[in-house]
């Protein structure tokens, strides 16, 4: 190089033990001759030369003090005579160390928690030196030295006990601990250490809570169904084996104990709680070592009937068998389904909340298989959707409850695929803007149930409970809007799998929900289905004899069809119903005075009466009841008919009675409705007339008939023979006579009475006879129609017939009587 210097003794990374000054020699070349050389020390000037003459290569001493211990760097930079600078310093580093290490080991009792792994503990310390540690080793009675590993100030080092078939178990051994730094300066601490790496035995941890009849014993998982508890948990102090000192024991929400909150106890802990909390039993027990041994067990929960509940947990069920939880249970499914169908089971819905969130849970069903699940909540006053949401496009139109304007709907196709939809300002649906949003929802399919949670903030509800809403929950086909269950039940339903065979043809009307769930507030205490459900399954029909028309709106699921409190002749009164019914009811007509008997039949087919059940039936038409109209009849069996007496009074109406009933409990209020229909024939037949026989009749026997018209039927036709002698009837053959018999009506003439044997056909035929009636003898004929309740109708007017005894003459002319010779 043209220009260049550097410090040349000591030489570079030189160790000093003293802070004594030393002698350094500094070289330096210029090409152009040297014109001057500065000592840096740590970036500081140390010193400086300069030359007068012309040197380009020389070798200066100097002295240099080191003012501590620590690491140095010196260099030199070089000027030429041309003002050149030294371009490449070449600085050396010496270090300084006066002092030895200091070196520590961090514990004299080695437990399970210094435990790597069988017979291996970590050791470790603190090592620190002021210039630097050049290595920490590990001596184990008296053995080799064994490097450690160093990381800052700790030092660690793995000891291995060596072989053995158990942990130790409060051994002691003699551990040394060398550090030694860059000076070669060293460092020693030994140390007698004990190593127990085996913790207080395994307790025998027993779960409890206190009543007024002492402890009741708990298991993991199990409820406590009170607002406040106090839960105990024991152990056998034998349990602990030898060497434990103390134990600690709490309860607590989390898994893992904090042991900080833990309290000293003996034998057993007690501690007053306050529900809903899922909680879990600790209890550690240490030795004298220190080696603890923390045991859990839990979860059991602390969960009363009344909200708030234990609901986040999407895993826990225990609030639906509080008593309160169970808001829903829909038979229907079970009634209808074919033997061995998959789906055949009663659904069930309950429902709970805290203060943060709404929980549901369906039973029943699996929605990857079963069909859809749909909840409608209506949690805003003012406008929402009034309507189902039909995502197929193929109808029909399903009516919300009419008090029901829906804001929110959770569709539930499957376990991966859940909507959250939102009202339109339209009244239609359209899907949440921010999708979920904090929903959750968990479908067991062995269990065949589905969880929901859902946020009140999410459904604009007030945290902590405040507001109200209302639900109604919908099972559906999955390819149609076909409903095969409802929450609450009593609901209507449109699906082959669990409607009426007769209904088959009549699934895809328009109709409307009748059933909702309504909770004013979400507040606490409160049990949800109280005054909401009742496992009853109340099942109601109606019967008449004479037989009616009978109807029941959920017997016969004809939603479309049947409306709730409209009578079925209700328009005209004529005696039909408004509507065209898939049945032949085979109704009998009534006469004026006639009792009719109806047969109210109930059964709870559930668990439970229905409470606060009635049926209120009401006469329409010509039908007055024994009791008077409306008559409130009270079901506070468990089965059972009452019978109801009624009359028809022609006065009222002379072509329609009906009787209409409303069934009704506490539950649902009114949920079904009961029809049977008569029509009333209290007019004579119409139409009477006759067809044969002609103008003229032969002697003897003849054949009078012809049409006729009644509701009731035309058993009977009275036929008057007038200018027939009674003697000549006598010897009309009884079998050919059809019933006749003969009677002289004085100075009329003679009446033969006919039986019909088809008296609903609209014809009538009446032999008569008459007799040796001379050739040209005027007889006349009227008759009268008597209908199957005995009404008579006035007698036609006289029918004239002329006798014709003489046979036909035949007169040939004379050409044909020549031609026949």
């Amino acid at each position: 190089a043209a220009l260049a210097s550097a410090v040349l003794t000591p030489a570079h990374e030189t160790v000093l033990t003293a802070t004594a000054p030393i002698s350094l020699a500094i070289g330096a070349f210029a090409r152009d001759g040297l014109d001057a050389l500065t000592l840096m020390v740590n970036s500081v000037e140390e010193g400086s030369f300069a030359w007068a003459g012309q040197v380009s290569d020389t070798i200066t001493a100097t002295t240099w003090t080191p003012p501590g211990e620590g690491h140095f760097v010196l260099v030199t930079a070089a000027t030429d005579r041309a003002g050149n600078v030294q371009p490449e310093p070449q600085p050396i580093t010496i270090t300084v160390d006066v002092e030895a290490p200091a070196v520590a080991l961090s514990s004299t009792v080695f437990t399970t928690a210094h435990r790597l792994s069988f017979r291996r503990v970590a050791l470790s310390g603190s090592a620190d030196d002021s210039v630097g540690l050049q290595e920490v080793a590990v001596s184990v009675d008296g053995g080799t030295w064994e490097t450690a590993g160093l990381n800052g100030g700790t030092w660690h080092y793995p000891w291995s006990l060596g072989p053995g078939e158990s942990e130790p178990d409060g051994e002691a051994h003699t551990i040394s601990v060398r550090a030694t730094d860059g000076a070669g300066h060293t460092a020693e601490v030994t140390e007698t250490v004990t190593v127990d790496l085996v913790p207080p035995a395994p307790m025998t941890v027993t779960l409890a809570y206190e009543s007024g009849e002492g402890l009741i014993p708990l298991e993991v998982g199990e409820t406590i169904r009170e607002t406040s508890a106090t839960l105990a948990m024991g152990w056998p102090e034998s349990s602990l084996g030898a060497g434990w000192s103390h134990v600690l024991a709490g309860w607590s929400t989390a898994i893992t104990p904090a042991v900080e909150s833990l309290t000293p106890a003996v034998g057993e802990h007690r501690q007053a709680l306050a529900e809903p909390q899922a909680l879990y039993a600790h209890v550690v027990a240490r030795d004298e070592n220190g080696n603890s041994r923390a045991q859990t067990a839990g979860p059991v929960y602390l969960d009363g009937p009344l909200t708030p509940d234990l609901v986040t947990d999407l895993a826990y069920h225990g609030w639906m068998q509080s008593g309160c939880g169970q808001v829903g249970a829909d038979r229907e499914l079970g009634r209808h389904a074919e033997a061995g169908a998959t789906l055949r089971g009663t659904q069930t819905l309950h429902a709970s909340w805290d203060r943060e969130a709404l929980r549901l849970a369906w039973t029943g069903a699996d929605w990857n298989v079963s069909g859809d699940l749909f909840i409608y909540l209506d949690t805003r006053t003012g406008e929402g959707a009034a309507t189902a949401y039909d995502p197929y496009g193929l109808g029909p139109e399903i009516r919300l409850p009419a008090d029901m304007a829906a804001d929110y709907l959770v569709w539930v196709e499957d376990e991966k695929t859940v909507t959250l939809l939102t009202a339109s300002a339209s009244g239609g649906w359209q899907p949440a803007a921010g999708g979920l949003v904090g929903i959750r929802v968990a479908l067991d399919a062995g269990r065949a149930r589905t969880d929901v949670l859902l946020p009140f903030d999410v459904l604009g509800l007030e945290p902590g409970g405040g507001g109200g809403f209302s639900l109604v929950a919908l099972a559906s086909e999955e390819d149609a809007l076909r409903l095969w269950a409802a929450m609450p039940d009593k609901n209507p339903l449109n699906s082959a799998l669990a409607a009426n065979p007769l209904a088959f043809d009549y699934l895809a009307r328009d109709f409307a929900l009748t059933q909702r769930y309504r909770w004013p507030m979400l507040g606490d205490g409160q049990c949800p289905n109280q005054g909401r459900f009742a496992d009853a399954d109340l099942r109601v029909s109606l019967w008449s004899e004479p037989p009616g028309l009978g109807l029941g709106f959920l017997e016969h699921d004809l939603p479309g069809l049947l409306i709730p409190g409209r009578p079925l002749d209700g328009g005209d009164m004529d005696g039909e119903p408004d509507l065209s019914l898939p049945l032949d009811h085979g109704s009998v007509l009534l006469d004026q005075g006639q009792t009719v008997t109806y047969s109210l039949r109930y059964a709870n087919l559930g668990a439970a009466i229905a409470p606060g059940a009635v049926v209120t039936l009401t006469a329409r038409g010509a039908l007055e009841l024994a009791g008077g109209s409306p008559l409130t009849v009270t079901l506070d069996a468990v089965s059972g008919t009452i019978a109801i007496t009624g009359t028809v009074n022609a006065a009222l109406d002379g072509q329609s009675a009906e009787l209409d009933a409303e069934v009704a409990d506490a539950t649902h209020g009114a949920f079904d409705w009961l029809w049977v229909q008569h029509g009333v024939d209290t007019e004579p037949p119409v139409g009477l007339a006759f067809l044969a026989p002609g103008a003229y009749v032969g002697p003897g026997l003849n054949q009078a008939g012809g049409v006729v018209s009644d509701p009731s039927g035309v058993p009977t036709i009275a036929l008057e023979v007038i200018g027939v002698e009674p003697p000549q009837l006598a010897s009309l053959a009884p079998a050919s006579r059809a019933e006749v018999t003969g009677t002289a009506e004085v100075q009329v003439g003679t009446i033969i009475t006919c039986t019909d044997m088809t008296p609903l056909d609209g014809t009538w035929a009446c032999p008569w006879d008459a007799g040796g009636a001379g050739d040209g003898t005027e007889i006349r004929l009227r008759a009268r129609a008597i209908d199957g309740f005995g009404t008579s109708g006035d007698w036609t007017e006289p029918v004239t017939v002329t006798v014709d005894a003489t046979p036909p003459v035949i007169t040939l002319g004379p050409e044909t009587a020549a031609a026949l010779g």
